[in-house]
């Protein structure tokens, strides 16, 4: 992945933000399917950090010049650029982690949660770099999840919602 390139880099950027805005509207409207449009999301991620850490680790390198404050660009080009694989397969862990949590229910769930926009929030300094205004929105959208259906399974309730058929066997 090139993000040196503009046309991958503002295709993934529009990506992101339709994505976001989408994931935003779900949780507005079909609160459970919301938990599992952001469980895929950050299994996806993570599986896409963990990718990318061993094979193009100097992708996230090209991410420092659109960040909001000199201290994150410091951080990027300095400590970060020598530990990037570590680092990012430290992040890949979490939000894998995220990802299963919020098919649980209760603290896992609501610590998974917390999480994160923890680690959504640590992005908007970004900037560009992380697609912003796209963590602002998945923040908000996981601020609305954490309140609401936390008290049960996803899979469960889920399942019973959306997959299986109302029988209507009269008789």
């Amino acid at each position: 992945m090139d993000l040196s390139s503009p046309t991958v880099f503002w295709t993934a950027y529009t990506a992101c933000n339709i994505l976001a805005l989408i994931a935003l509207v779900v949780c507005l409207e079909k609160p459970l399917l919301a938990r599992l449009v952001y469980s895929l999301f950050f299994g996806a991620v993570s599986v896409l950090q963990a990718y990318i850490a061993f094979f193009q680790p100097e992708a996230y390198l090209e991410l420092a010049k659109y960040t909001l404050f000199p201290i994150y660009k410091s951080f990027m080009l300095g400590w970060f650029a020598q530990h990037t694989q570590v680092f990012i397969l430290g992040i890949a862990t979490l939000q894998l982690w995220v990802a299963l949590s919020i098919w649980g229910k209760g603290w896992v769930f609501r610590c998974g949660v917390v999480a994160g926009i923890l680690l959504l929030a640590l992005l908007l300094p970004m900037g560009l770099g992380a697609a912003f205004p796209a963590p602002l929105n998945l923040v908000i959208g996981l601020r609305l999840l954490m309140s609401r259906h936390s008290s049960d399974y996803l899979w469960p309730v889920f399942t019973e919602r959306y997959i299986k058929t109302k029988s209507c066997v009269n008789g």
